[in-house]
Parts: C-alpha cells; structure tokens; sequence
C-alpha cells in the first residue's frame, strides 16, 4: 500500500460526501495504492450510513476501511488509532469537512518518490468558506523557493503562521520510529503532532501547490463551546506537552513555537468566557519566563507590533520581555533605545490608506446617471488598450455601438465617448453600476465588486511558464509577501475566465484553482483577429524577436538588472544573411534592454501592437512568452531562445509538459537558432494546442449581453 488516508469521522453527513468524492476524482494516479480509513469517532447522525452508500457505488480503485471507536473520544484519539492500523507507505490526514485538489495524491507521491522518500512532504492550502463560497489563501511560511529543507533547517517550519498538520504526506516509518502522536481527550491536539514531526524531521519537500481546501463553517470544532473552558482548557494542555516534546536544534527553535503560542493566545480570546481571556496571555508569558534563557529572538525579526495595550512581563525581577502592542506595524526595526528585546507577535494589524478617498465617499452621496446603469466597464490590460480587451472592444463597438459601453484607460486611442478616466468620478460612478466588468490582468483589490456584477476575465495568454501556487514565485513573494494572498483574494471576484485552447486548462486549474464551471472555451479575441489579419509575406525573410519578463530583474533598477538571456542579435543577423530582417519587441515591464540596432535590426517600443508585428513576420523567437501560442494558431513557425533555464527554473520555472513538448524548436546556442529558422523547422502537436473556437468575439458578447438581461 502506498498511501493511507486517514479520516475521523463525526456527525459529518453534510460534508462527507464532497470529502469523499474529492479521493475518487483524483486523476493521474496510474498505478498507486491507496487505502481510505474512515474511523467514526460515535456520530449521532447518518454519517455512516452516508458513507457505506458512497462506497458501495465506487469501483475498487481503493481499499476503503471502516473503524469505529466504542465511545466519542476526539480527533487526536481517533487518529492515532487509525494510525495503528493504517498499511500505507505514507499517511496524510483529511478532515471529513475538507477536500483535496483533484491532483493532490499524484502530486505528493511524486515529489516524495523523486525527492528520495523524505520523512515528509508539505503543501498548500487555503480556507474554503461554506456561506460565500470563496477561497482564501494564508501564508504558511516565509520559506519562499526551498523546495527542500534538511536536519535543522526543518525546524524553520515552526515559524509557520499555522500549526496544520494535514496539509502533509508523512513516511510511515518515520512517524512510527519517532513516536510521533496526537494529544488525546482535549482541542489543539494537533499541536504536539505538528511540532515533533518537524521538529525530529530529517528531510521536509515543500511544495507550492494549494492541495488542501478547508471548510469554514460555524460547526467546526473551533466555532463552539465558546461559553465554557474547554478551549482555555485544551490550549494549556496541549502548549504544556508541546514545549516538553521539544528538542531545540537551532537557537530560534523555541522562540519560533513560543511566538506562534503568544500569537494564538489573543487570536483565541474570542473562544473563551471574558474572564479567561487574559488567563490565555498569562499562561502563554509563564511559559516564556520557564523557557526564557533558551529563547534567542533573531534580529530581523524584532519588530513593533500593534495591540490594544502594552505590558510588560516581569522575569527574574527585571523588566527583560517587553509586549509593545501600541507600537503600529509600518515594517520598522528596532534601531535604538530598546533597552530588552522585544518580542514580535504575528497579528493581524491594520494598515491606513487613503486611496482616491474623495471619489470613494462620493460614491455614497453622488446619484449613478442613468447611462451608466447596466452597462459594461473594460478595465483592459492594466488600463491599457491591448490584447483581447483591444480586440473584444472594437468588436463591441462595431457591432453595438449604442450600448453602454465603457473602457478605462488614459490611452486616448479610445474614443470619448467610451473612455473613462481611471479613478475619477465617472469611473466609479459606471463602476457601480455596471451590470458586467471585464479584465484581462489582476485587478487591484482597491477596486470594488458590487453586488449583482459578473465579472470576466480575459487574460493575457496560455502559460508557459508557471504561475501563482505552481511556483514559488522566489523573487516576487521575497519583495511582496502578501502577493499570493492578494492574488488569491481577486481570484475569488471573478466569475468566468476566458481559455484559448484545452491545454490550458490543467494550468490554471492548479495554479489559480479556477474551477471548470468558470472556464468561458471560446478561444482569445487577439487570435481571431491574428487569424483574419495574417499578412502576405514576400521578399525578405522578418523575424520577430520576442523575449519574457524575468521574476528576477522585479524590483530592481534598470541598471542592475540582468539581461545577460537576451539573444545577440548582431550575431544572428550575420549569421543569417542578407535575406533576413530582425525586428525587436521587450516586454512591456522591461526598461533600458541592450538590443542592438545595427543594419537589418528593427526595434519597436512597448507601445507597439504584438499581434500586428506576429502577422507581419515570418518566423517569432522567444523564450517563456505565451506569444508562440498566438504562433501556432496561424502557423508561423517559432523557436525559443532559452540560455537562462537554471537561473529561471529557480526564479519561476516551466510547466514540464509543455517545454518537453516544444523541445525541438528550443535551444541556447545562436549558431544552432540561425539553423533551425534557415530549415523552417516546425512543430507537430496534439489537439489539445488547437483553438477551441474560432468566434471568441461572437460568443463574449452573447455572453455578456446574456448577462446584462
């Protein structure tokens, strides 16, 4: 048996069955064995009954146990005697609220297989709530891009910003040789599991991949027995044990579960009686006092943190901890005049900004003007006038001109008539009112989503190179760490996305989790009018060089960036020749490139059209852009110029899959480059590159008029 998944059982009937189908929709499994045990911990509803039904309609893709505890005893117990009799190789744990993502289990067993079976692998997850029906993503760890962590350096995970131990797949062997157990007969059991498993950890894989959904719903063990001790209760229990299973290999251990304890301790204030809230801070600190001289708190991580009060914890007769939580968190060190350390606490402060503050209270006083109500508002790309939002706006406008319509942008290559003025007043007022709103990028979060409004999001294109939770994102998570949390929380306002073709949708499914139902097939605007625009190509040979931004120039000056990927041009036009023409186009984020502008080499700047350029070339070079899937479309044969493969596999990477399949037209040498595009070498590929229509324009606006009734 290869894995055991283990799920406690109670009083779960509203959920089970969602938990359960998520095991049997897992795709790519091939040939792995899986075991479900499913232990009822005594419920008092159908839940078994539930899951017998379920069972017996499944095939015999899994070995399905059933246990039942002779009593109502918790999860921790119920667990740990799952864990006794579970057969796998490996175990993760799922809750019977939850759900794993539909490639969860092949994604776990390949990364713990091809990492040389680690003690553990850990993933992503995200919050699922029941009564919005959104997700919501929180940062579990600053170790951005460590894709595996070693003898001590595991301890860095218990500077999580949660103590979950089911977004894991753990080695048997290793659990059973460390004696690693869940408390038993109290809530929190699931502290002492988590910290003694990364804690006696030889070898953690981390993955960025959000695999595991948890449910928020006011039934969960955390939502009740708030009017009694039982969470105070628990939560002294199970810190008290954790701090005595600890064995500290690095001087940060403590402080790392210490700060995470002190943080849950005003967190969980709301799930105990009034008296008993500052009872939870006290007992944190005691601990603080019993373990102050093995606590090392690491320089960058004194900072000031905000609360309601500030106290200050009395140690050995002296003032040595201070809890300065008046102090508002705008990321400053501590620099001076700071007498004892500060210890640092992981809440929830918020920040003030003031943003288009006048406009956003005028809203609320100012009436909508009849034109805007139930009309359309395009944001474009970045308000910019490009892409599909260029080609699905003069669609609109060709085939409705009449209706209400609007674009923001400050390009005044939009008509008047169309163009709002991005944050002014008439912005927000058709912002407001519009029944629909379309993108095509991330829409900052400063940007409201009305009640009644659907939003669609175009995109700017097929990846290539990996996205969001596929990748760490290294370079950008490192400058801005809420990103992927602002990502997530925009994700969540759209309501259909636009795909161009079935090999798409696999990528976005796991990089954003969009989920099907959303997916809008009708294939980008931008290629149907590439399709109908393609030019007629005589004479000299033009070809379009074409390369991607780099996560690794973000935030950093043009000067110092490195752009040491970038194709000697001079070289390849020598190479081939006086019957070729090269022409030039950065990306828009890139600023001062080092192209060359010698005889037979064209440059164009960023505010060039590049669908106009593809339909005028002959052959396209590119890296990682999404451009060469304009190029299949048309077939206009394209290469990729990849001499930074290690450097950006570290910084973002590629899907596998895709790159493997574009291997012969990719290489790092000019020589071989000027070759293939002398040969017209071209590609042979699936179905699942073609199109999915060849009317995305006809079908968007069908969609959106639909959506207008």
């Amino acid at each position: 048996m290869d894995i055991s998944i283990i799920i406690p059982v109670f009083n779960a009937s509203d959920f089970i069955d969602q938990t359960l189908m998520s095991l049997t929709s897992q795709k790519e499994l091939g040939s792995l064995k899986v075991e479900v045990i499913l232990y009822n911990d005594e419920s008092t509803d159908d839940s078994m009954s539930c899951i017998r039904e379920f069972i017996e309609m499944q095939d015999t893709k899994f070995s399905w146990v059933i246990r039942e505890n002779d009593r109502n005893s918790g999860q921790g117990y119920t667990r740990n005697r799952a864990l006794e009799i579970s057969q796998g190789e490996t175990i993760l744990f799922l809750d019977s609220d939850d759900w794993l993502e539909e490639k969860a289990l092949s994604k776990v067993w390949r990364a713990y297989n091809e990492s040389d079976k680690p003690d553990m692998v850990q993933f992503e997850w995200a919050y699922y709530n029941a009564l919005t029906g959104k997700q919501s993503y929180v940062e579990i760890s600053n170790l951005s891009g460590r894709e595996v962590l070693e003898g001590d350096e595991c301890d860095k995970l218990l500077a999580n910003k949660t103590y979950f131990s089911v977004n894991k797949l753990y080695k048997k062997e290793f659990i059973d040789k460390a004696v690693i157990e869940y408390g038993e007969g109290y809530i929190y059991e699931d502290f002492e599991f988590f910290v003694k498993s990364i804690n006696r950890a030889g070898k953690i894989v981390c993955l960025p991949n959000i695999l595991y959904l948890v449910r928020v719903h006011e039934n969960s063990t955390t939502k009740t027995n708030h009017n009694t001790t039982k969470h105070y209760d628990s939560f002294v229990i199970a810190t008290n044990k954790t701090m005595e299973i600890l064995e500290p290999r690095t001087s940060e251990t403590r402080f790392y579960v210490l700060r995470y304890f002190l943080d849950r301790s005003f967190k969980y204030g709301i799930r105990v009686p009034g008296e008993y809230k500052s009872k939870l801070i006290s007992h944190v600190q005691s601990l603080i006092v019993k373990y102050e001289d093995e606590i090392r708190i690491p320089t960058n991580e004194t900072k000031l943190f905000k609360r309601l009060v500030s106290k200050t914890l009395k140690t050995k007769g002296k003032a040595s901890l201070k809890f300065d939580y008046k102090a508002i968190n705008y990321g400053y060190k501590v620099a001076n005049k700071v007498k004892s350390q500060l210890l640092p606490l992981e809440v929830p402060v918020v920040k003030r900004r003031v943003y288009k503050l006048v406009n956003k209270i005028a809203m609320k006083v100012l009436p909508k003007p009849a034109k805007y109500l139930g009309g359309t508002v395009m944001l474009g790309f970045d308000f910019k006038l490009k892409g599909n939002s260029k080609y699905l706006f003069e669609y609109l406008v060709e085939h409705e001109p009449d209706a209400p319509l609007y674009f923001a942008s400050w390009d005044k290559a939009v008509p008047d008539k169309y163009r709002l003025k991005p944050f002014s007043r008439q912005f927000y007022q058709a912002l407001s009112s519009a029944k629909v709103v379309v993108s095509e990028s991330w829409v900052p979060l400063d940007i409201k989503k009305y009640p009644n409004q659907e939003w669609i999001q175009l995109w700017h294109g097929t990846p290539l190179k990996k996205m969001l939770f596929d990748s760490f994102e290294v370079d950008i998570v490192s400058k801005a760490p809420t990103h992927k949390k602002a990502k997530m929380a925009d994700i969540q306002r759209w309501d259909y996305f636009l795909l161009d073709a079935p090999i798409a949708v696999d990528k976005f499914k796991s990089s954003m989790l969009i989920p099907d139902k959303k997916y809008l097939k009708y294939g980008y605007p931008r290629n149907e009018w590439l399709i109908n625009n393609v030019a007629d190509k005589e004479g000299v040979k033009k070809i379009l060089y074409v390369p991607t931004w780099r996560d690794y120039n973000h935030r950093i000056d043009a000067s110092k960036q490195d752009f040491a990927y970038f194709l000697n041009l001079e070289k390849l036009s020598n190479l081939l020749g006086e019957g070729y023409e090269i022409h030039v186009k950065d990306h828009d984020l890139v600023v001062g490139n080092t192209a060359s502008s010698e005889l037979r080499l064209v440059t164009h700047g960023k505010e060039s059209d590049i669908q106009e350029l593809i339909a005028q070339v002959d052959y396209v070079i590119t890296d990682y852009s999404s451009v060469l899937f304009d190029c299949l479309h048309i077939e206009t044969p394209f290469y990729l110029y990849v001499k930074d493969f290690d450097k950006f596999s570290q910084s973002r990477g590629v899907y596998e899959d895709i790159y493997a399949d574009f291997s012969t037209v990719t290489t790092d040498e000019v020589e071989q480059l000027a070759e293939m595009i002398r040969d017209e070498v071209t590609l042979s590929l699936s179905d699942e590159y073609k199109l999915y229509t060849a009317t995305p324009n006809e079908l968007l606006l069908q969609k959106i008029n639909d959506l207008s009734k």
